[in-house]
């Protein structure tokens, strides 16, 4: 069950005067060249995160220090004990993300 409370966020202009829909910038697909930008990197790296362990960390960047945190760990391991559990270890941090993910 997910325990966070939904936000709704509602813009009223300044000037009601002012249509902002009408000033606002519009992309319209179907000529080329005007497709949204790609994605960065690290835009990516942060989705990823969120994706695998969103559910347990309550901003983007927690999410991806978690994770960081887990991959740094399960390095840890394959240094000190062994490449065996490691693994081992990966197949159980899957487990618990695979179990415990939002549906």
């Amino acid at each position: 069950m997910d325990v966070r409370r939904t936000l709704h966020l509602t813009f009223t202009p300044e000037n009601p005067e002012v249509d902002v829909v009408a000033t606002a910038p519009t992309v319209d697909l179907a000529r080329p060249g005007q497709h949204p930008p790609a994605p960065t990197a690290r835009e990516r790296v942060l989705v990823i995160a969120e994706h695998l362990v969103g559910g347990w960390a309550p901003t983007l960047r927690a999410a991806l220090l978690m994770l960081a945190a887990m991959v740094g760990f399960l390095v840890f391991v394959a240094l000190v004990v062994g490449p065996l559990a490691a693994l081992i270890g990966v197949g159980g941090l899957a487990a618990v993300i695979s179990t415990t993910r939002r549906r």
